[in-house]
């Protein structure tokens, strides 16, 4: 097992990006999640709001962030003088060529109204202008303090969370500043993660503040494991604190868990920038959003991001766990969103920005129609989603239709998966119509309690991997779903996530490629060989392997939602296959298990 950081997922103004700071330093801490043009700390960008009332105070003694006693004066009905700065809101320009959520075309149905939002970060300023009139009245709690108030940002660089939450909820028509995605949801903050705090104290406050209110539906988590290509399995009492609350969160409907995908997509040495994603010999080494365990748990949905073209941010990591997309800042263009001291900005980015955008189209979607549970609304997401750069290598077709439903020659078009876009930018304004007409599919409802149909199957193969020749060396080992096994019965008609638990013996874990073939033959890429940390194998020092241990490692793939676990063939075949990329060392696989789970 490898140690491991808990990040904000942005990415820091030009003048940090060299350092890419981490909030805990010691072995265990998270990484909050924003890259790229100025996301986790830093002032640049930001802008003066409105002025502060007399008599302001400190939140914390020694603090050089001053709040005022009273409220912010607001203009009820007045036009936010930034929201037209706000590509992020718009609707999509396919002439143009520009991407947008289509939150404004959404708000005439929707606004968040009803539903309450939780952002897990770092300090959030509840008191700013633009976010206090949606804040829940002792909602919030402050892990510093260590009591239910407004968790304030204590000097300007804890900038993270009030940056994610302004994205997510700020009001709008008061003539303060801009607009979130939802503007009239309900918000509380818990600021469980505290530069220089513990690791172990880090897990500990997000694991309750996951638990902390029931009545809390969709939890934004803009932060990640470090970026540094290992595996980071998922601590368990956060895992069980998730895994309770899709069971159990609004009634049995099952709270919503949206987390940032990261940010490791192109790490290099020495400041050296990379501006083409798609070649990986370009890079110092690269992370893929697989190997973070939180991405893998069933229940979370992981937002990856693109910018304003709908183009692969340098920084944006590939995966098959991706759901849907939002939008970030692209190191020209950010993302206008909210600062501490009741300020504004205008260069956040990351994929810390595009969770929140998907976290608000969740919270449109739910005062819609609150009666959709968690798996309806990562279906409604799906199938509504808008397709980017089209051109791009990564789509494949899915066996999933698309909506608005499309039909060529007398066929349904079938919705386009990628590992690096998930099934496309989120459509704010779609969902939200998809939400209210929504017929579950199948005839298959998803109430309150309703289970996850599920079937698995374990096979130990134990074969040699060994080194490749002039061509990658496969090795291959087939499970079989055909109805014929007693256990198929608890097969679900469609599949709705698949789930592989790996494990092999290898001196040096990330030479293995692994992928996984259904009967229809979509490949779901788990696994690409990498180096870790930046470093050859073995570390710097010659010490031992960096990149974790394949011991039942789950991937999670949403390639194939849609799918019979019998195929279109009714065989059932799964293959799943794994290649040493790499001369040097031989390994063997151990064991594999799929599930898949559905309706």
């Amino acid at each position: 097992m490898t140690h491991r950081n808990i990040t904000l997922e942005a990415h820091p103004p030009q003048s940090q990006q060299l350092s890419r700071g981490r909030l805990v330093a010691l072995a265990l801490a998270l990484t909050l999640a924003a890259t790229g043009c100025g996301g986790g700390g830093g002032s640049g960008g930001t802008t003066p709001s409105v002025p502060a009332p007399p008599s302001p105070t400190p939140v914390i003694a020694g603090c050089s962030l001053l709040y005022p006693s009273a409220s912010q004066p607001t203009q009820a009905g007045a036009v936010d003088p930034l929201l037209a700065a706000q590509w992020h809101l718009q609707p999509a320009d396919p002439l143009a060529g520009t991407m947008g959520l289509g939150a404004t075309i959404a708000w005439a149905k929707a606004q968040g109204r009803g539903v309450r939002v939780a952002v897990i970060d770092g300090p959030v300023e509840t008191l700013h202008g633009d976010l206090s009139p949606n804040a829940v009245i002792g909602g919030s709690f402050d892990y510093r303090l260590g009591s239910a108030t407004a968790p304030l940002p204590c000097t300007s660089q804890e900038a993270h969370g009030t940056a994610v939450a302004g994205i997510l909820a700020a009001a709008r028509s008061n003539g303060l500043a801009g607009a979130g995605v939802a503007p009239q949801a309900s918000v509380v903050a818990y600021n469980a993660i505290e530069a220089g705090a513990r690791a172990e104290l880090t897990l500990q406050r997000i694991a309750n503040a996951l638990g902390r209110d029931a009545a809390n539906q969709v939890y934004n988590l803009s932060w990640g494991s470090d970026d540094d290509g290992a595996l980071h399995p998922a601590d368990a009492t956060v895992a069980a604190a998730i895994a309770q609350g899709v069971r159990q969160g609004r009634g049995g409907l099952g709270a919503i868990y949206v987390f940032a995908s990261g940010n490791g997509g192109c790490q290099t040495v020495n400041g050296r920038a990379d501006a083409d994603p798609l070649d990986p010999t370009r890079c110092q080494y690269r992370d893929m959003t697989g190997f973070d365990g939180h991405l893998n748990l069933p229940g979370t949905f992981t937002a990856c991001a693109v910018d304003r073209e709908g183009r692969l941010p340098r920084w944006a990591e590939e995966g098959e766990n991706l759901l849907v997309c939002g939008l970030s800042g692209d190191g020209a263009q950010g993302i206008t969103t909210l600062a501490p001291g009741n300020r504004t900005r205008t260069d956040f980015g990351g994929a810390s920005a595009a969770a929140p955008m998907v976290s608000g189209a969740i919270a449109l979607m739910l005062e819609a129609r609150p009666t959709l549970s968690w798996r309806d609304i990562r279906l409604i997401l799906a199938e509504t989603a808008r397709e980017n750069q089209p051109d791009d290598p990564s789509w494949a077709a899915t066996a999933l239709d698309r909506w608005p439903a499309q039909w060529l020659g007398g066929q349904p078009v079938r919705k386009r998966f990628s590992r690096r876009f998930g099934f496309g930018v989120v459509d704010a304004a779609a969902a939200v119509e998809r939400a209210l007409t929504f017929q579950p599919p199948l005839g298959a409802e998803v109430g309150p309690g309703t289970a996850v149909r599920t079937c698995e199957k374990t096979r130990s193969p134990g074969i040699t991997l060994s080194d490749p020749g002039n061509t990658l060396f496969w090795q291959s080992d087939t499970l079989r779903f055909d109805g014929s096994d007693p256990a198929d019965t608890d097969c679900p008609d469609r599949i709705e996530w698949v789930e592989v638990m790996f494990s092999a013996t290898h001196p040096y874990a990330a030479d293995l490629q692994i992928e996984l073939i259904s009967p229809d033959g979509r490949v779901s890429r788990l696994a690409d060989s990498r180096v870790c940390g930046g470093v050859g194998k073995g570390g710097a020092s010659g010490g031992p392997d960096r990149c974790g241990a394949y011991a039942g490692w789950r991937f999670l793939a949403n390639r194939h939602l849609g799918e019979s676990p019998r195929g279109d063939s009714g065989q059932g075949n799964w293959t799943l296959r794994v290649a040493d990329a790499v001369v040097g060392d031989i390994g063997t696989w151990q064991s594999w298990t799929l599930r898949l789970s559905g309706r």
